[in-house]
């Protein structure tokens, strides 16, 4: 038995875009039974995937799509080092920027930085409409930019294009639409409210990454020194056969993990 598939950048979008969208409406349908029916649990599918929950579906399927992303970042890392490029360094830094990033998608690092941005700016952060953290994560964000910028002009224009793209959905959710969301008077949004901004900064992240990891899949598949459009993976069935088989059959599983054609 000898199963083949092949995997293309676009095709692994599709298909983790497909997942966002089952995420989605499961996380609307949690937002209607909390918010609007009044369930709070609903036999557990509301902390189950309700998107403005921790430690639920929609949060693990976001912290392993961030490490995924991280782990090829690793990968790409490996390549260049392997050829000579000067660039592994950047690659690699990326990585641990999304490794950090899955484990602060868990643990919710950042919402801890309220404590520290008070007790260093005081009064002067309580009246901007803003939840305390959003300020230092701006000033890594420009320094982030700072050290990567000559890294990020090297790129191919199409790989820039889509990091680009990538970057202002995910930061867009991850930042922007959180500020939205957290008026000065916080009791001017309902809760019905709060749970629809917090379902679109999740979703956006979410996006944000299936985006970086369709531009990185691409950047492999069209600037690693390979004529091939695709990810092909071939396995074969380890079971003896029950009969003679009418072609010789190697005794040694294989699982080949290797550029192939669109």
């Amino acid at each position: 038995m000898h199963l083949h598939r092949t995997l293309t950048p676009n095709s692994v979008a599709r298909t983790l875009l497909a997942v966002i969208a089952l995420l989605l409406v499961a996380g609307l349908l949690a937002v209607y039974l909390k918010s609007v029916a009044g369930f709070n649990s609903a036999l557990g599918f509301v902390p189950l995937f309700h998107l403005d929950l921790e430690y639920n579906i929609p949060s693990l399927y976001s912290a392993v799509g961030i490490l995924t992303n991280g782990l090829i970042l690793f990968y790409i890392a490996r390549i260049a080092t392997s050829v000579g490029n000067t660039d592994a360094k950047y690659w690699k830094a990326m990585g641990w920027v999304f490794v950090y990033l899955s484990v602060d998608e868990l643990a919710s690092i950042h919402e801890h930085l309220d404590s520290i941005v008070m007790h260093f700016f005081g009064e002067s952060v309580k009246n901007s409409g803003s939840p305390f953290w959003v300020l230092p994560i701006m000033v890594l964000l420009v320094l982030l930019g700072l050290y990567f910028i000559r890294f990020y002009l090297r790129l191919p224009l199409e790989t820039k294009i889509h990091f680009c793209i990538a970057g202002v959905v995910y930061v867009s959710g991850a930042v922007g639409v959180e500020i939205l969301g957290n008026p000065q008077d916080e009791q001017s949004l309902s809760g019905l409210a709060r749970a629809l901004y917090s379902t679109l900064e999740e979703t956006m992240e979410m996006v944000g990454m299936v985006l970086f990891l369709r531009a990185q899949l691409s950047y492999i598949v069209n600037h690693t020194h390979t004529d091939d459009h695709g990810i092909t993976f071939h396995f074969k069935n380890t079971n003896p056969p029950l009969a003679t088989p009418l072609l010789p059959q190697q005794s040694d599983p294989q699982m080949d993990l290797k550029p192939g054609r669109n």
